[in-house]
């Protein structure tokens, strides 16, 4: 009964986890981690990806490791994050496409991206960014963020991402709760943002809220927000001005609880 128990905790937790490798090919290590752990999913990056069959036969002997059917996932936004440069050519990046004022330029870039993904055999894609185009997080976000006003980042983004769905690849709006004040790149340093809680519900939470409000129900939120990482972005100087009384006991709960009820899935790295 035990050891059930153990396994049966083993396979719950396996399936909080999408995993990251170093190579470019099934490895024994690799093979027994995979199977060892069963894992939600996997994620390439470009140190996985050198050619279009390689990714695709990678791919798929990970799932050969697994029993469930996994997130096959990327990160590929176009423009500075575009795992695909050496594979089909570069793409565009977001502020690019958005410069461009057509709708259906930023599905179609949706589309192509989706579609891309789909081929080489990945079903998630970690776009598109909805982080606001402030001043602070110029220099760092560059031409991933697409507009300094909510609404301008939701009519991309809710195009991008039903070219992706058309794919049949699910999108990851990011960066939750928000990078637009954050100075600093959160993969190698730690920037910390002020800011009240009515401040950012009404600016850098506006594009889940809204989202997920009309019902983007298989799109999730990625996160770098580990208040105690280096790699994160330091909001337990939050301040909670604003917030409902019971969502002051900690930055997280504020965040996915709201007067509204409004809650989502997320994922973290």
């Amino acid at each position: 009964m035990a050891t059930k128990i153990t396994s049966d905790l083993h396979k719950q937790i396996g399936q909080l986890l999408i995993v990251g490798f170093d190579g470019t090919e099934m490895s024994e290590h690799l093979r027994s981690l995979l199977t060892r752990i069963q894992p939600a999913g996997v994620i390439l990056f470009a140190r996985n990806i050198i050619a279009a069959e390689q990714t695709y036969k990678l791919l798929k002997d990970c799932q050969s490791c697994v029993s469930a059917r996994l997130f096959t996932c990327v990160d590929m936004e176009g423009g500075p994050v575009d795992r695909f440069r050496n594979l089909i050519g570069p793409s565009p990046s977001a502020a690019h496409v958005f410069a461009g004022n057509h709708r259906e330029l930023f599905r179609k870039h949706g589309i192509i991206i989706g579609e891309s993904c789909r081929a080489l055999g990945f079903n998630v894609d970690f776009a598109p960014v909805v982080d606001l185009a402030l001043e602070a997080s110029r220099t760092v976000m560059r031409s991933r963020a697409v507009s300094a006003d909510p609404k301008q980042a939701i009519l991309y983004a809710r195009e991008f991402l039903a070219g992706l769905h058309s794919a049949r690849v699910i999108g990851a709006a990011k960066h939750f709760p928000g990078l637009g004040e954050a100075n600093l790149d959160t993969h190698h340093e730690l920037p910390s943002v002020k800011k009240s809680f009515q401040k950012l519900w009404s600016e850098d939470l506006v594009p889940y809220r809204v989202m997920r409000r009309d019902g983007f129900g298989r799109t999730r939120e990625l996160s770098h927000s580990h208040a105690r990482r280096r790699t994160g972005i330091a909001l337990q100087e939050m301040d909670y001005s604003g917030a409902p009384p019971e969502n002051r006991i900690s930055w997280p709960g504020c965040l996915r609880r709201s007067r509204n009820g409004w809650c989502a899935q997320g994922r973290t790295d």
